[in-house]
């Protein structure tokens, strides 16, 4: 499944689901199944994959990398502010 699908999955089914933790998959699956080129070496050395999935399809991953990230940091630092852990480790 796609992203967002699998995490709409994950969500409508979580109460079902006897697991700790859900991990998707995103596009590792589509990499093992050879359907998308593994990164350059160049790529993998810098930590570019994100921008080289962004360049190779724009028009469907802009906005996950734009402003559904800005959102998530937004989300994290609110937790963070709430709790009032910082970068200290809990106690």
């Amino acid at each position: 499944m796609p992203t967002p699908i699998q995490q709409r999955w994950v969500t409508r089914n979580l109460d079902q689901l006897v697991a700790p933790v859900v991990i998707t998959g995103g596009s590792f699956l589509d990499h093992l199944a050879e359907r998308i080129n593994w990164y350059p070496r160049w790529v993998n050395a810098m930590r570019l994959g994100w921008l080289s999935r962004l360049l190779r399809e724009p028009g469907r991953l802009w906005y996950r990398y734009s402003i559904e990230l800005v959102h998530y940091f937004g989300l994290v630092a609110r937790e963070r502010l709430a709790r009032g852990t910082g970068d200290r480790p809990p106690t």
